[in-house]
């Protein structure tokens, strides 16, 4: 279960959390309604008690139309991931919790999925429904009285569990009991409908009813909690569960990476000159070198380490190829995919739950291969900087972003003769030193390659691919 934010945490980092869940603090359920209608425009209206055996979720009343208050229902064409997914019973909490936690996730910059009404179940989950739950990173998964009477809910739960992704289970009004022992909580009248229409299924629900109520979530006894705790606590355990899942998404860096720790730690200390954690305004850091010299490397190992703390972020290869070939039309849509915010967001940081680390509200953006300032332009930069964006750019000449205000470039340098030397022989004999013999030639191809990482992994493999030829020799 997720805790309530520490008392202890820095007050300019807590800015963001501050004003995002200002309208939920104390919220008693009665003010919520006043606080949701400045959120969304429109009216909450009074929600009677529905018994669940009227509620019928699932009976298509409403038949197939799929209102969401997430973007469009995406085409398998046009699809991008989302970051959370929230699986609920419209008529239990589509107007309380659900609606709460959509808006302000959506509020911090998050792609969230949320259908508004109820939608008809036919012989499987529709294919758009099931490549959002495939593709987002998170999953809450509401349970209250109303969810198992919703055959759609426990379909998206069964496919939920199968993807693998993390789980935030809210037992809204139910117990975890009720969901492992069905034939005697609040769910058996419920299945016991099931079974008299449905052969298969009812069992797959149930087996993923019992599963969810063994993940640790959150209670919550809606007579007396307190709404806006509950979703202030739901919100800090998401971000924290997502930055976790970020993690294990990374670009494929070459192995042996000799002597990049010293340019990465040179990289940053370029960008905290720029003051870009503390203030609201957008910088470029341009990664500037030779051909060779291990730019784009860089520019991958800084994302794989940096964009887990950043909400929206975006790796674009071979700017500058797209521009000659003219696809940087394709360039604009993924980068407006990855990167666009939502809504309007303050450039304040939070720190999610009891993490260390700090949750950017900005995007970062690496634009790798750039070699004309048209590029840049084409991309919209401009737009991303007024959003105070960290943009990375790896091109060979600086006054590629002469342009552009706020620009800080960092030069890299060829290794040194002892990394270089040591990084030729990873790639010829795979290991970190020469073998006995072969000084000489390895001093050889060091001083050839000049300090060129790409130079050294050439020949080294090179090297490699004749090493029979030289072992004879020896």
């Amino acid at each position: 279960m997720a805790s309530s934010a520490s008392s202890s945490k820095p007050k300019r980092k807590r800015v963001m959390e501050e004003n995002a869940f200002r309208v939920m603090a104390s919220v008693s359920p009665s003010k919520l309604k006043c606080e949701m209608e400045e959120l969304q425009g429109n009216s909450f209206k009074e929600m009677a008690p529905t018994p669940p055996s009227k509620q019928k979720c699932e009976m298509g009343e409403k038949g197939n139309n799929v209102k969401e208050m997430a973007p469009a229902l995406p085409s398998d064409q046009s699809f991008h991931p989302y970051d959370v997914f929230i699986n609920h019973c419209n008529p239990d909490v589509g107007k309380t919790v659900a609606s709460v936690l959509y808006q302000f996730l959506q509020y911090l910059g998050l792609n969230v999925f949320l259908h508004s009404t109820d939608l008809q179940l036919g012989d499987s989950l529709p294919a758009n429904i099931q490549h959002v739950i495939r593709s987002s990173s998170v999953h809450i998964a509401i349970l209250s009285k109303g969810y198992s009477y919703t055959p759609w809910c426990l379909a998206e739960l069964c496919l939920m569990l199968k993807t693998g992704s993390k789980i935030v289970p809210l037992f809204y009004d139910v117990a975890t009991s009720d969901l492992r022992y069905i034939g005697k909580g609040v769910y058996a009248d419920a299945f016991a409908t099931h079974t008299q229409s449905k052969r298969d299924m009812p069992m797959q629900w149930k087996d993923a009813l019992y599963n969810v109520s063994l993940i640790s979530g959150i209670e919550f006894d809606s007579s007396n909690g307190n709404l806006g705790e509950l979703c202030k606590n739901i919100v800090d355990t998401v971000l924290i569960e997502l930055r976790e899942a970020k993690t294990k998404l990374k670009l494929e860096v070459t192995d042996h990476l000799v002597g990049l720790e010293e340019a990465m730690e040179e990289l940053e200390g370029t960008i905290s000159t720029t003051g870009w954690n503390y203030n609201g305004n957008g910088v470029i850091v341009g990664i500037v070198g030779r051909a060779g010299i291990g730019k784009t490397t860089l520019a991958k190992e800084f994302f794989n380490r940096k964009h887990p703390s950043f909400c929206k972020s975006s790796f674009l290869f071979d700017v500058g190829e797209a521009h000659r070939t003219e696809k940087m039309g394709k360039m604009q849509d993924k980068l407006m995919s990855d990167v666009s915010m939502p809504l309007p967001l303050s450039t304040s940081t939070v720190r999610p739950g009891s993490h260390e680390e700090y949750w950017y509200f900005k995007p970062l953006i690496i634009l790798d291969g750039v070699d004309h300032a048209d590029q840049l332009r084409a991309l919209s930069l401009n737009d991303f900087l007024n959003q105070g964006a960290l943009v990375i750019v790896t091109c060979h000449d600086a006054n590629v972003m002469q342009s552009f205000k706020m620009v800080k470039i960092y030069e890299m340098r060829g290794l040194d003769s002892v990394d270089a030397r040591k990084l030729f022989c990873w790639h010829a004999f795979r290991q970190s030193h020469p073998p006995k013999g072969c000084d000489k030639l390895v001093e050889l191809h060091v001083r050839v390659s000049r300090g060129l990482p790409l130079d050294l992994k050439v020949l080294g493999e090179n090297i490699y691919s004749l090493k029979n030829e030289i072992h004879a020799q020896l």
